[in-house]
């Protein structure tokens, strides 16, 4: 009887694998994940995260996970509860998380990892408590900054500040941090127009940073970078963890 996994096992000769076929190089795999490790001890006190969107599969994340990384980064919930299911344990959506059943969703995944996700509204962070509430765990919110892709996030530190308050008056969910990413940064070429535009991104950074601390609210989390800045965001002294996807 036919059966899809006869088409392609572990172990088999390349050239007797029926395409279209999804082929891992695991010695080379485990080569780009080491050489990632060893470029984050260049920057100590700073983690990284990667992003399972790139692969989204749970045995790759655990590789990931094996290699040094803190845990994963998730662009949607749909990812992130296939992480959770796979054994991750520690999950960053960086994104935001919106409607009834989704918030539901997001909230139950509380029960068997740790959360965390944007957020740029204070009515977003109302609904994310209640639906928290219903299952007694806790959600860590990360307040997303709008460093120049213009794509969500607050404009200013005061904004940061007010959401930050929100979230601390409310029950089960923590002020967790700040996200300042740019995506359009990864795909500058030329080193120094590169390391001109994450210096922006840092500068506000700092610009919020000291907002929240005028305002006496502690602030020891501030992730973002990608694969084509992740090194200038991880010198900065101020990023804590930076989000590289594709190594």
């Amino acid at each position: 009887m036919f059966s899809f996994k006869t088409l392609c096992r572990v172990g088999n000769v390349l050239s007797k694998c029926e395409t279209p076929a999804l082929i891992v190089c695991l010695d080379e795999l485990e080569e780009n994940l080491r050489r990632m490790e060893e470029s984050m001890k260049l920057y100590p006190g700073v983690k990284y995260r990667p992003h399972a969107k790139a692969h989204k599969c749970p045995v790759l994340g655990h590789l990931q996970l094996k290699y040094g990384a803190s845990g994963l980064c998730c662009q949607t919930l749909t990812e992130a509860e296939a992480m959770v299911e796979g054994g991750i344990q520690d999950i960053f959506i960086s994104n935001q998380v919106i409607g009834p059943s989704k918030l539901l969703r997001v909230a139950s995944l509380a029960r068997l990892a740790r959360i965390s996700l944007c957020v740029d509204s204070e009515g977003n962070i109302e609904d994310l408590s209640a639906a928290a509430s219903k299952f007694g765990k806790n959600l860590d919110l990360v307040v997303e900054v709008n460093v120049g892709q213009d794509r969500a996030g607050v404009e200013t530190g005061k904004d940061v500040v007010r959401l930050a308050q929100k979230i601390q008056a409310l029950p089960n969910v923590n002020f967790k941090g700040i996200q300042c990413y740019n995506g359009w940064n990864q795909h500058i070429r030329a080193a120094s127009e590169k390391k001109a535009a994450v210096d922006l991104v840092v500068e506000k950074s700092k610009t919020v940073l000291q907002a929240l601390k005028d305002s006496g609210i502690e602030c020891n989390y501030v992730t973002g970078g990608g694969t084509g800045t992740y090194q200038y965001e991880a010198a900065s002294g101020v990023f804590t963890e930076v989000q590289p996807i594709s190594f």
